[in-house]
């Protein structure tokens, strides 16, 4: 097989590697573009699905739609998976917390055994009873767990 037998991304990947690029450069490209690919057809099904749904539930054709509109719920979920837009989602927070939950609160004055407990184990983190406790420099943090 010669050189010109090969196909022509073979050659743009040799030639890229030849002038000065990486091999893992390369698998990092193909990979991005199979991602991609993958999540056009996420889309195209989630919104063939959906149109095709509101189609048939507007022609009368009640339990076909209901089964698109599932089709499309599902597509929908694995496409908020696939970016990872769950992880950036923020919830309100229960009623019975305060608001500040999740600060961490400056501390003046620590617990005795905060220091000790945190050089036996060499952390800046660790975790009280009813409070997680940490070291930033020469100040000491704490929030409700």
């Amino acid at each position: 097989m010669g050189w010109l037998d090969t196909p022509e991304d073979r050659r743009r990947q040799h030639v890229q590697v030849i002038a000065g690029g990486n091999i893992r450069d390369l698998d990092r490209i193909h990979e991005r573009n199979r991602r991609r690919s993958i999540n056009a057809i996420f889309w195209f099904l989630f919104i063939v699905s959906g149109l095709l749904g509101w189609l048939m539930f507007q022609t009368g054709l009640i339990k076909q739609s209901f089964y698109l509109f599932g089709f499309a719920l599902l597509f929908l979920v694995i496409i908020i998976f696939r970016y990872g837009w769950n992880r950036k989602l923020r919830l309100p927070r229960r009623q019975g917390r305060s608001s500040r939950h999740g600060d961490w609160e400056k501390l003046r004055e620590v617990p005795s055994w905060v220091p000790r407990k945190m050089k036996r184990r060499r952390s800046n983190h660790i975790n009280g009873e009813h409070f997680r406790y940490k070291r930033e420099g020469n100040v000491y943090y704490r929030k409700l767990k």
